[in-house]
């Protein structure tokens, strides 16, 4: 008996625990409208990042070598790149801002896409913009 039989207990113990903790967050998923919103909003914003970085990757789906520290390696490097790509479209969309701010068009935060978006539906486009102009005298 000795130290298996309490190792089984405590493992039974968490196991039932973690059902739980797995029941009550269902029943705070079903009972709340804005968790829902809030879950789906940031694994769409997830997901969004995952077809970015996938778009990134060389050679395909496949990672060709079985070695799991070489995957990891790859996966690494990939996700490296499409972080550089994201920071630097970032630094662009700044420095574009700016010079429209200058010009005195105003942009609408809302029609701004992320800086890792590859839709062009997020694109600003000349009809989402408004040049501020000075009241006539």
């Amino acid at each position: 008996m000795g130290s298996d039989s309490r190792k089984n207990r405590l493992l039974f113990a968490a196991q039932e625990l973690g059902k739980v903790v797995r029941t009550v967050f269902l029943l705070e998923w079903i009972g709340s409208r804005d968790l829902r919103q809030e879950i789906i909003a940031t694994t769409n914003k997830i997901e969004s990042y995952n077809g970015f970085a996938k778009w990134f990757s060389f050679g395909g789906d496949m990672l060709a070598v079985n070695d799991p520290d070489e995957q990891q390696k790859r996966l690494r490097y990939n996700d490296l790149i499409a972080s550089a790509v994201i920071l630097q479209n970032a630094a662009d969309m700044m420095r574009a801002l700016r010079a429209m701010e200058k010009e005195g068009i105003r942009v609408d935060v809302d029609d701004l896409a992320p800086p890792y978006s590859r839709s062009a539906n997020h694109a600003v486009t000349p009809a989402k913009t408004r040049r501020q102009t000075a009241p006539r005298s």
